[in-house]
Formats: structure tokens, sequence, C-alpha cells
């Protein structure tokens, strides 16, 4: 297949490189060339911007638009989109895939539902709140109407917080500053968890949805998660420390009126019992392909702790 890929992050490059090593044709389009860029020539890099001319694409079979950084919250990357769309519908590209986050359901899970063990999936009507995610939504909301019309195969994948051996997550850098010291107020449960996905989990999905000969489904949804108590025992075993928990939920309701809204972002994510569906192996249509993947359950993954062992040793 001929392969294009808006967007030169953590999840466009790392597409990128994966359907290389498959032999498949394919080309980035950055809005930022450098050097090391070239060091995979089979991999074609192209400047982007608003004038991107639908030639670039040549016989492009699949587009798969991974760019936004989140603190990206302008109105440029919507005009951004709808130029690649424009292109898009002038060339032979069949099916176009856009990354969202799960982040679009916002106000959604509160209450009741962010304090159970309820499993979220697409069906959940979005209540974004954050800029990022309320710009994902209406993103997803444009290129849904745009290609509505076309004979572009169009489908959304939602996915939470990507988790790789290069990711920047300041939650990570806060848990490091108290994990050094070998104890850590718990204020969840021993099933709160962090809904994540590895890098590479994400990847071999995302290529196996590509492959589908068709899609049915308009928005698909992958995640994992890990649970904190397993994130404290992988520091403690990669660290050789000894990480004393205090359970401290019965305080969270007291704490959510006294603390500043950046600590209660901290406490609610280290509370969350949210689960988010995987439809990986929630349809049926990826049933025959999931024997071509080797996949273990993340809280028994040695590589998991060693993501974060790497990246909280570092910080």
């Amino acid at each position: 297949m001929n392969i294009c890929i808006y967007g030169s992050g953590l999840i466009g490059l790392s597409l990128a490189e994966r359907f290389s090593e498959m032999n498949h044709s394919v080309v980035v389009l950055t809005k930022r060339i450098n050097d090391n860029f070239n060091k995979n020539s089979k991999i074609k890099f192209i400047q982007f911007n608003t004038d991107f001319c639908f030639e670039n694409f040549e016989d492009t079979n699949i587009l798969f638009v991974c760019g936004g950084r989140i603190d990206d919250f302008s109105n440029n990357y919507q005009f951004e989109l709808i130029s690649l769309a424009k292109a898009t519908t002038k060339s032979k590209i069949f099916r176009v895939i856009f990354i969202s986050t799960v982040a679009v359901y916002g106000e959604a899970i509160s209450g009741i539902l962010r304090s159970s063990n309820e499993i979220v999936s697409t069906n959940l009507c979005p209540k974004p709140l954050l800029p990022y995610s309320v710009l994902r939504f209406k993103c997803e909301d444009l290129l849904f109407n745009f290609f509505n019309y076309s004979s572009v195969e169009f489908a959304v994948v939602r996915i939470p917080m990507v988790i790789s051996k290069d990711m920047n997550v300041s939650i990570f850098k806060s848990l490091h500053h108290v994990l050094k010291f070998g104890f850590f107020p718990y204020f969840g449960t021993i099933t709160s968890s962090l809904p994540c996905i590895r890098i590479q989990v994400l990847v071999d999905k995302l290529i196996l949805l590509s492959s589908l000969g068709t899609l049915d489904k308009p928005i698909y949804q992958f995640s994992e998660k890990l649970t904190w108590i397993k994130i404290f025992q992988s520091y403690g075993r990669m660290s050789n420390k000894h990480v004393v928990i205090f359970f401290l939920s019965n305080l969270l309701p007291i704490l959510d009126f006294i603390l500043p809204n950046k600590l209660k972002y901290i406490f609610n994510v280290l509370s969350n019992e949210v689960t988010y569906q995987d439809d990986f192996h929630e349809v049926n249509i990826f049933e025959p392909l999931i024997s071509r993947a080797n996949y273990h359950k993340i809280d028994d993954c040695d590589e998991t702790s060693a993501i974060l062992w790497n990246f909280l040793n570092k910080n």
C-alpha cells in the first residue's frame, strides 16, 4: 500500500516506521523538517502548509491524520485539516483515519460514572471541557461533514494517553518527586487505573484497522489500562526501592473543596475508575486479525515496567 501520514510526532513517526518496515511506500507530511528525518531514507518527508496540493499524494491509498499538539488550541489546525481534506478528495485516497482522544468525553464522565467501573464506549455523547479536547471534537465533526458526501471512507480513532519511552507527561514528573522518598499518598482504590495505550500496541491496531476490507463503524476506540498499584510496584521493582502506599481515598471529597484545580486534576487522575472500551477486542471484524499480533495484558507486561522506570528515572 501507499501510505500518507499527517504529523511527525510520536504516533506519526512510529506508524511511518512500522509501515516502512513492512515495505509499504510511506510519505509523512510535517510542518517541521529537520535532519533527523533523513535517517530513514525509505520514508519521504514533505513540508505541509495550507497551500498543499493534491499532486503530493500521488498514488496514496490511505491517509492517517495524527497531527496536532496538545497545546495547539488555535483555529489554524482546522484550516489545515480543511486543506488536507480538499486535497484528499482530488487524489486516489480511499480511506482517511483521524486520531482523536478519549478526552472528548469530558463532562460526560463525571460523578457516579467516574467513581464506578463503568466501561465507556463510543456510544457516550462527548461533552469536551479542555481546549484541546474541544478542538479535537470540532475536528471530528468537521471531517465527518466534509467526507459525508464524498467517496472517501472516513473513521475516527479515539485513544487515551500514549505510553512510550519517549513520553513527556507532567503527572509522571510529579510522581517521581514523591516516589524517590519511598512513599506515596494514594487517593484511589486498588482498582484505580491510568487509561493508556502502549505506542507499539496502538501502531499494530491502526495497521490492522487499515487492512480491513471495509470499516463498519464511524468511530473506533483503542485503549488499555494500568492500575496505579502496578505502576508503584513497577517503580519499586525496577529501582529496588520499597514504596510504602498510604490509602487516603476517604480524604478525596474534602480535598476536592480546598485544593487548586491543578492538584484536583492530579487527584482525579490517581483516583480514576473509568475503563475505556477497546474496540479491537469488542468488534467481531477484528477476530480473524487478532492472531497476527502477540498481545499481553498490560498489567503483566514487563516492557511497561521498563518504560515507566525509564521515564521516572530520567526526571
